[in-house]
């Protein structure tokens, strides 16, 4: 494919491969929760990571566009692909895992002030310890900082340019003179303290401590009750889930009607596999996979706690979807069985003749 991208002088420019490449990375860090997370996983700074990974784009992108222009007059009739699929040995062919489609409704309770304040304050009399030189500021990040990946390395995060941290987090860091250390930063991952390492043009390498603000438990407690009597609601038919979604939701899924998306794929399609697989990797599908196989479709769980950045700080709903469209299809679909089929349960409620 790469050698036909360069025949037919198939190009892709470097701002193409760099927003590619950028867009995933964002995709991937926001799903795994923070940036620092992210280099934790892969044992790479984001900057090392990208410098792996941008070949790799540049040649997908080429390849799709070759793919693309190999594909562009192509016609394939359902008379060939049954004699396709007919000409398949029975043995060879593969079981295809069940998949679903999932919705959650995600009560997120708010950090309360006072804990802001406490966590705040802590690192203030990091940074005031730093500064009077009672210890360096590698010690303290290996101390206390709630960041696995950098605090192992003393904070360290290593090279990188703009547009890869939070940007309350650039702002600080990239106007920062080498040595200096910052009053503490708020970003979505939590409290900062910066140490600007070394520039070198657009890029700096800087070392950061993070404590993060802890939801109480008295709220968890009142969420998790919310979401009980919103379950009772569905379940007595006095409210939708989509409804409830709507209402109800914390999360950003509620825009399109609570589906849980595959991190990997982009779709709204998950099997077992594909959940115990994501399980590892990011913390919202912790048992998921266990919770899915024990309902049935359109049976809405118990409140059940949903980790998110490795802290248990929220509680959902989960509901295995029956898909509206395959739905109405079915009931005007012509289908045939063989006998040996007719007595066999399945998902859709097919018109069988």
């Amino acid at each position: 494919m790469l050698n036909q991208a360069e025949m037919d002088s198939i190009t892709v420019t470097d701002d193409q491969v760099e927003a590619q490449m950028d867009q995933r990375i964002r995709y991937f860090v926001s799903r795994i929760g923070s940036q620092e997370k992210m280099e934790e996983q892969f044992g790479k700074s984001m900057s090392e990571i990208k410098d792996e990974v941008r070949q790799a784009v540049k040649d997908q992108m080429l390849q799709e566009q070759v793919q693309a222009k190999i594909m562009e007059n192509v016609v394939v009739t359902p008379n060939e692909v049954r004699a396709f699929y007919n000409d398949i040995p029975q043995d060879s062919l593969p079981i295809v895992q069940p998949s679903y489609e999932i919705v959650q409704i995600v009560k997120r309770p708010p950090v309360s002030i006072d804990e802001k304040l406490q966590v705040k304050d802590r690192l203030y009399q990091i940074r005031k310890r730093i500064l009077e030189g009672e210890s360096s500021f590698s010690t303290m990040a290996v101390l206390y900082s709630e960041d696995p990946g950098s605090a192992r390395q003393g904070g360290e995060l290593g090279f990188a340019g703009r547009g890869v941290y939070a940007t309350e987090f650039e702002n600080v860091a990239f106007n920062l003179r080498d040595g200096e250390i910052s009053d503490v930063v708020e970003t979505q991952f939590g409290f900062h303290i910066i140490q600007l390492i070394e520039r070198r043009g657009e890029t700096i390498n800087c070392r950061h401590i993070l404590l993060t603000a802890k939801v109480p438990v008295e709220a968890l407690e009142k969420a998790q009750n919310q979401l009980d009597s919103v379950a009772q609601l569905i379940r007595n038919g006095d409210m939708t889930f989509e409804a409830a979604c709507k209402k109800f939701s914390d999360d950003d899924s509620k825009n399109n009607g609570g589906y849980i998306t595959n991190a990997s794929t982009g779709s709204n399609w998950l099997s077992i596999q594909d959940m115990q697989q994501l399980e590892s990797e990011y913390p919202e599908y912790k048992n998921l996979a266990f919770v899915i196989s024990r309902l049935d479709v359109d049976e809405v769980s118990d409140p059940l706690p949903m980790s998110t950045n490795e802290n248990n700080d929220a509680f959902r709903l989960i509901m295995i979807k029956r898909s509206k469209w395959v739905a109405n299809k079915a009931a005007k679909a012509y289908i045939r069985l063989d006998d040996e089929y007719k007595n066999s349960d399945f998902y859709y409620d097919w018109n069988f003749q």
